[in-house]
């Protein structure tokens, strides 16, 4: 068994359906279950809407209610004629009217009411999706994810509960796979009480992972619209290129710098059964691919580059005691936070680099606003991963030398000892990012020429910046 997720842009129209349909075709001897995102940006537009619509802008919310119903007939008809009656769609449409209509007019979403709507895009792609299989006549059966992804009741960001999600899985969806082939939706669950949750962003990658995890698959194939995890962001770098082979570990640290690959969850139960995890290009199904596995393989020290924005530091004097306090309330009340933050001591207190949303949450759970601040925003975090980066560190002269006239600050402290941090201005970033980019992946120097054996141990911190950037 195999599990296959495929993304929004994969899904996006009828052309791209008939293409995956094709790959899915070509797979079916590994008994394939098959996971589906929302389709195109139904996501995004249901978000808006159901926003729209609590906050008692009607007219809004109904535009894009129409719109959202009027694309997924289109495709409907397209694929089947009669507008998609040869499919669960109209069903579907009239329950997500009724939902629609349930939202209370307020100045707020609430977060249940957001996973209850949002839940609408992964239905109606699997109901389409499943029609379309079967009209390719391939055996398909659509088995609603709130039936073997048991969660919480945090919505919005709901964890699994394994236990239960496990025997789900054995219950419902191992007895029908050696049947039929099953679909299922990504990103979506139930808690205790059949309530609607979702797994956060890119949340689809999570549920693959739940169940490669729970089948013990042969492998989890995660099928994007780029070939594989590339050495930087390709809406920014032009020249980037496929990393054939990384580790879990590799993969986690790079969601944790704000590469937008995967769920950040998605390693965890891959993991834990081993499963390798294969991340291909829907567009072309030929096209390289990267390979994240328990070892990872081999490559230099840096695998990709990431860039987080709206950064912000925050310098905060106080007493060495209260920040040795203030480390240790950090550390345990902000567990979770969805951005990464670098907290390290210096001469005269605390410096921290975060999201200037996160920083909002780091600040009040821990205390911080009581004491004095000094507050820089609208920076940017650019992370060099690598597992061969541990034990070493940049050298400062050579980055210098590189970034010519852009201020940066290396930083040695970090999320992870495989990750190395420069801080610079968000209007710099861009540049800094092509020029880190063209020189460690497209220039030939060895491949430590701008690293050195580190002898300060990473939990430690110096900063070394050519150049004012506050």
């Amino acid at each position: 068994m195999i599990i296959m997720k495929f993304g929004g842009t994969s899904i996006k129209d009828v052309s791209c359906i008939r293409r995956v349909i094709d790959i899915i075709q070509s797979r079916l001897d590994h008994s394939p279950v098959l996971v589906f995102s929302a389709m195109g940006k139904t996501t995004r537009l249901l978000l808006e809407a159901a926003r729209s619509r609590a906050a008692g802008n009607s007219e809004s919310a109904d535009f894009l209610k129409k719109d959202i119903e009027e694309y997924h007939r289109n495709i409907a008809s397209e694929l089947f004629g009669r507008k998609g009656t040869d499919c669960n769609l109209e069903t579907l449409l009239e329950e997500f009217s009724c939902a629609f209509r349930s939202i209370p007019v307020h100045d707020r979403l609430s977060d249940q009411d957001h996973d209850r709507l949002i839940s609408f895009g992964e239905r109606f792609s699997t109901a389409i999706m499943v029609s379309a299989l079967k009209k390719a006549g391939i055996g398909a059966i659509d088995l609603d994810a709130r039936r073997i992804i048991r969660t919480d009741s945090r919505f919005t960001r709901a964890k699994p509960n394994m236990d239960s999600t496990r025997s789900a899985i054995r219950e419902h969806l191992i007895p029908e796979s050696s049947r039929r082939t099953v679909v299922t939706q990504g990103f979506i669950g139930s808690d205790e009480k059949g309530n609607t949750t979702t797994l956060g962003f890119e949340g689809s990658d999570f549920t693959a992972a739940l169940l490669g995890w729970g089948t013990d698959a042969k492998e989890i194939q995660i099928w994007k619209d780029v070939p594989g995890v590339m050495t930087a962001d390709p809406l920014i770098i032009e020249d980037v290129k496929t990393v054939p082979s990384l580790s879990y570990d590799e993969v986690e640290v790079l969601t944790r710098c704000g590469a937008k690959v995967l769920h950040p969850m998605t390693m965890a139960p891959a993991r834990k059964k081993v499963i390798p995890v294969r991340i291909l290009d829907s567009t072309n199904p030929n096209a390289p691919c990267t390979l994240i596995s328990r070892s990872g393989g081999k490559g230099g020290p840096v695998r990709s580059i990431t860039i987080r924005k709206d950064m912000v530091t925050v310098r905060i004097k106080v007493s060495r005691n209260d920040a040795s306090r203030l480390f240790q309330k950090m550390q345990s009340e902000n567990k979770d936070a969805g951005c990464p933050w670098i907290c390290f001591s210096e001469k005269d207190g605390i410096t921290i680099v975060t999201s200037a949303d996160n920083w909002k949450t780091v600040a009040s759970s821990s205390g911080l606003l009581n004491y004095s601040q000094n507050f820089s925003s609208s920076m940017a975090l650019i992370s060099l991963v690598g597992a061969a980066l541990t034990g070493y560190r940049l050298r400062q002269q050579e980055v210098f030398e590189m970034m010519g006239n852009i201020p940066v600050q290396i930083l040695s402290c970090t999320i992870s000892p495989m990750a190395r941090h420069l801080l610079v201005k968000e209007t710099d970033s861009l540049s800094a990012l092509r020029l880190l980019h063209e020189n460690i992946f497209c220039l030939k120097h060895p491949s430590n020429f701008y690293f050195e054996v580190s002898h300060v141990k990473d939990s430690a911190c110096w900063i070394r910046q050519n150049g004012t950037i506050d």
